[in-house]
């Protein structure tokens, strides 16, 4: 459903409307929604750089939840312990990782678009 969602998004702003009948009624009709879900916050997400995307992610990583690294003297050090993504970790990121993947296939299907 992720990746269906994904290739969604990016047709919707990348793929000129006739295109999308293509995908039939359900195709169509899933695209429609998706646009409409993302209608607040689609030129939000598209006013920025690819390096204020990167810092977007480095900013997530230095979120003490995350424990990706330590901050010392406001350096991020990577944590030399393990860190094992179980299914409590990912429950709890679910929704972060839903809205970065949505920023993403925004984003790129942008840039698709804009070099077309």
């Amino acid at each position: 459903m992720r990746r269906t969602f994904l290739v969604a998004t990016a047709f919707l702003l990348a793929v000129p409307a006739p295109s999308l009948f293509a995908w039939g009624e359900d195709g169509h009709r899933i695209v429609c929604e998706i646009g409409v879900s993302l209608d607040d916050q689609r030129e939000e997400w598209l006013d920025s750089e690819p390096i204020d995307w990167a810092q977007e992610s480095y900013e997530i990583t230095r979120t003490d939840k995350v424990d990706y690294c330590r901050m010392e003297d406001g350096e991020c050090t990577r944590e030399l312990h393990v860190c094992v993504l179980g299914q409590k970790y990912q429950k709890e990121f679910e929704d972060d990782v839903a809205v970065r993947l949505k920023k993403a296939g925004v984003r790129l299907a942008q840039r698709i678009k804009d070099n077309l």
